[in-house]
């Protein structure tokens, strides 16, 4: 895990409960069960390019994005999904384990992923996940909230 999410949370006053995955998990369902949580708990940080930026897009586990949901969103001509490469590049994280915050990506939040009280997020690598209420997220990074889910 990255020490640097803890210490982006801590910075912030986000309250973050690290969750630690033993073996490889290798489903969405199999991470919902180390974590004792449910598939519709778990939520994905897919960086997007927006009109040549990076854009952070968190989702349900099990949703996907829209990509003309996410340029209404953000009032841009055109957005893609990242290549792993840019990924890294935006957040100094590999695609798959970018945490929510850490990063000075903006933070596009599904509008049903906002209403959740709490979520399980990607922790900084593929062993860690992080459980974070959306609406901390909102009050301490770049973020807005948008339907962007398909």
């Amino acid at each position: 895990m990255k020490d640097r999410v803890v210490h982006a949370a801590r910075d912030r006053g986000i309250e973050l409960d690290v969750c630690h995955l033993d073996g490889s998990p290798k489903t969405s369902d199999d991470v919902a069960t180390a974590l004792g949580c449910s598939c519709s708990e778990m939520v994905r940080s897919v960086v997007f390019v927006a009109d040549g930026e990076p854009v952070l897009c968190m989702i349900g586990e099990l949703d996907q994005i829209d990509a003309g949901l996410v340029c209404d969103a953000l009032d841009c001509a055109e957005a893609r999904p990242a290549s792993s490469d840019e990924a890294r590049a935006a957040t100094g994280f590999p695609a798959g384990c970018v945490p929510p915050l850490a990063h000075d990506v903006r933070l596009v939040i599904d509008a049903a992923v906002a209403e959740r009280p709490l979520v399980y997020a990607a922790g900084g690598d593929g062993r860690t996940r992080v459980a974070v209420r959306p609406v901390e997220l909102l009050a301490s990074v770049d973020s807005l909230v948008a339907p962007i889910a398909a």
